[in-house]
């Protein structure tokens, strides 16, 4: 057996494949076999979904008779990699399961996710993509999270590959969705919605808020609350509020400064 191992890509995420003999390649993270066809004038990678050798020889040469034939495999026009998958989303605008844009905090998340996606996903063949795969990623994934956690934030983005997936489905790009049935990591009885902690009325807010009040210290965290509440945004996109004024001032002369 030789030892030429190709990189399909200059993506970390890109799988690597040993050739193992004329027309043969296998895939060194998961040990399923892979051809190398031509397909529509360009080069591509298909499984031949087995682990034994014998059975990949089999196959291989199945697909070759067939060429020319009703059935050739090669004259199919499936999108090749989980890349192309996100990458037509992204460029028809993240659309729902309903064709509709996305907007707000949705399509933010939706962006977001698929520029992490890619960083592993990029170079997978649509073919391999199975529940194992995924948990390669949730290893990936955790790995780059500063505390070593992040189910719920995996799960979400997987969520934004399913909603890819949906869509190529509905374009007619891909037969099946091969994440709908993705295992989840997040169980669900850890998940905690905001909801839950919100206060129940107007009422109620004020109460949370006349606490941190009586403080001086934390006078600023109950005018943060009474935004976050008036607003609906984050902690995080308030605080972004407060950084963007600064820097608006930090650019007024001397003579407009607040005193």
């Amino acid at each position: 057996m030789s030892k030429i191992v190709v990189n399909q890509s200059q993506s970390q995420a890109s799988p690597l494949f040993e050739h193992v003999e004329a027309g043969i390649y296998r895939n060194t993270s998961s040990d399923v076999y892979f051809e190398r066809p031509k397909v529509n004038g360009k080069r591509t990678w298909r499984s031949l979904e087995t682990t034994n050798l014998k059975h990949a020889r089999e196959e291989l040469h199945k697909r070759r008779a067939a060429v020319g034939t009703s059935k050739d495999p090669y004259a199919e026009t499936e999108a090749v990699t989980v890349g192309e998958i996100i990458n037509r989303y992204k460029k028809d605008g993240y659309l729902d399961k309903n064709l509709g844009g996305r907007s707000g905090g949705t399509l933010i998340e939706e962006t977001r996710n698929c520029g992490t996606l890619l960083e592993f996903w990029k170079a997978i063949p649509v073919e391999s993509v199975t529940d194992a795969v995924c948990d390669r990623y949730r290893d990936w994934r955790i790995k780059k999270t500063r505390n070593g956690k992040g189910k719920r934030v995996i799960d979400r983005e997987l969520n934004t590959l399913n909603n890819a997936f949906r869509y190529a489905k509905r374009r007619a790009i891909v037969r099946l969705n091969p994440v709908a049935d993705r295992p989840r990591y997040q169980p669900s009885k850890e998940v905690r919605h905001c909801r839950e902690f919100m206060p129940g009325s107007a009422d109620e807010l004020h109460e949370f808020v006349a606490v941190l009040m009586k403080n001086p210290h934390s006078v600023v965290l109950g005018f943060q609350q009474l935004f976050e509440a008036m607003t609906g945004l984050r902690t995080s996109e308030i605080l972004k509020l407060q950084t963007a004024a600064m820097r608006v001032r930090s650019l007024w002369p001397d003579s407009f400064h607040c005193r």
